[in-house]
């Protein structure tokens, strides 16, 4: 008996994850800053892909056409219609949440818009430290999500207008400086309203 259930759990999982599931790399970096470290982890499942994402949006906010969620090989050139972007093609690659003080490429922190993370896009135009500091020092301000962590990238950008710019999936929130308080909300509002419901 015990035989048949162990079975059956993995005839679910199969049909479940199949041979159609991507595999995932998890990309991580030290909390401020650092190189990615690559390595390969199973994919979880994506049970709305496709559906439309409604993207609810406050003031100060703009709504942004969806641009799909197809993965793409890493390391592929990616045209998005929209910089930055807030939806499109990117890697079926996971960073690690945190600050990075170094460019990382859209098609990281796209996927990561895909499973309801906030994305903070900062721009200097000269070393700016102090802007560098204050986000770092804000990284346990943001709320806990439902999975006990922090879902919050923040990397430099440059393709923007603003120094400073929030983005979930199809939606960005442009600032023309810093706003703690701006960038707490947008992501309290936003979070884990990605196309997939994982950590």
């Amino acid at each position: 008996m015990k035989r048949v259930a162990v079975m059956l759990c993995i005839a679910v999982w199969l049909s479940a994850c199949g041979p159609t599931a991507d595999p995932v790399v998890v990309a991580t970096a030290p909390a401020q800053g650092g190189a990615l470290a690559v390595t390969t982890e199973p994919a979880p499942t994506n049970p709305v892909a496709g559906q439309p994402s409604p993207a609810a949006v406050t003031q100060g906010e703009i709504a942004v056409s969806d641009e799909g969620y197809a993965h793409v090989e890493v390391g592929s050139e990616i045209t998005y219609q929209h910089y930055p972007p807030a939806s499109g093609p990117h890697y079926p690659v996971t960073i690690q949440y945190g600050l990075y003080e170094e460019d990382v490429p859209e098609g990281y922190w796209v996927h990561m818009l895909e499973h309801g993370a906030i994305v903070v896009l900062y721009k200097c135009e000269t070393p700016c430290p102090d802007l560098v500091q204050s986000l770092g020092d804000m990284l346990d301000s943001f709320p806990l999500t439902k999975w006990n962590n922090r879902k919050i990238v923040i990397v430099p950008y440059q393709r923007m207008s603003t120094p400073l710019m929030a983005v979930a999936w199809d939606v960005q929130m442009p600032l023309d400086r810093f706003d703690a308080q701006a960038l707490i909300d947008f992501y309290a509002r936003h979070v884990d309203q990605g196309l997939e419901d994982v950590p």
